[in-house]
């Protein structure tokens, strides 16, 4: 999914299931893509509406546009610290073992780079962690192609060694939670200049951009479980949250 579109996505995504989606006017949308051309910016309104990923509903006597479940499933996804995977995560680990590697994935070249991208934890070539078990994808590739090149099995105890650290510097969580405790400043800083305006002009809008593209970048690198290491940072949820309170001020 381009940046564009996840941008805007990430726009409409709902924070809490207790709180309504947010329903934002294209104008209103328009200023989280402010380097798009006007044609540009209704090409992608086009493209995710005929893709499913966001729908129009009406508000007053105008219309403006919602995430589908299509469209959050989409983002997720690819962005593991928006989605709800590990609410219920109480610290356990999944461990691959490889073994012998198969004809097709000589090296396990494949499933390392997969088992990486989908937040895995490298406690050297052969030995992997995952949070909680394994994404929906690594499983159906270790069950058709691999099932006899690796173990999976279940974590206990740490009896020698410490989890937290390990899992910190191998991940680099510390950077992650930095940059998050900086967008969230940001973000109060924005919140405060823009609330004694009367409208956005186009510096406020390029600013929202900015933050929004910086947020992405943070979320991107998340594995989906940083700020679970580091409970006194704002998580992506609430961050978000206030984020989207400044595209309707």
């Amino acid at each position: 999914m381009k940046k564009t579109s996840q941008v805007l996505l990430i726009s409409l995504l709902q924070t809490k299931n207790d709180t309504p989606k947010p329903l934002l006017r294209a104008d209103q949308l328009r200023t989280v893509v402010p380097n798009l051309s006007a044609s540009g910016f209704r090409s992608l309104l086009y493209l995710l509406e005929h893709q499913g990923m966001i729908a129009r509903e009406f508000m007053g006597n105008e219309f403006g546009y919602i995430l589908t479940k299509l469209g959050a499933q989409a983002l997720t996804a690819e962005l593991p610290a928006l989605s709800d995977r590990y609410e219920s995560w109480e610290g356990e680990w999944v461990v691959l073992l490889f073994l012998t590697a198969p004809k097709g994935d000589p090296q396990f070249r494949y499933l390392r780079s997969l088992v990486v991208s989908q937040g895995a934890v490298a406690l050297n070539r052969g030995v992997y962690l995952g949070a909680g078990g394994f994404s929906s994808a690594v499983m159906a590739e270790l069950e058709t192609t691999y099932n006899r090149s690796v173990i999976l099995l279940q974590a206990g105890e740490w009896y020698i060694g410490s989890e937290r650290p390990i899992v910190i510097k191998t991940l680099g969580l510390n950077d992650i939670i930095i940059a998050y405790s900086g967008i969230s400043r940001e973000v109060d800083r924005l919140t405060d200049k823009f609330s004694k305006k009367s409208m956005l002009n186009n510096q406020s809008k390029i600013e929202i951009y900015s933050v929004l593209t910086q947020f992405l970048t943070v979320l991107q690198e998340d594995p989906g479980f940083a700020t679970r290491y580091m409970a006194r940072v704002a998580s992506p949820f609430e961050i978000l949250a206030r984020i989207q309170r400044l595209l309707v001020l």
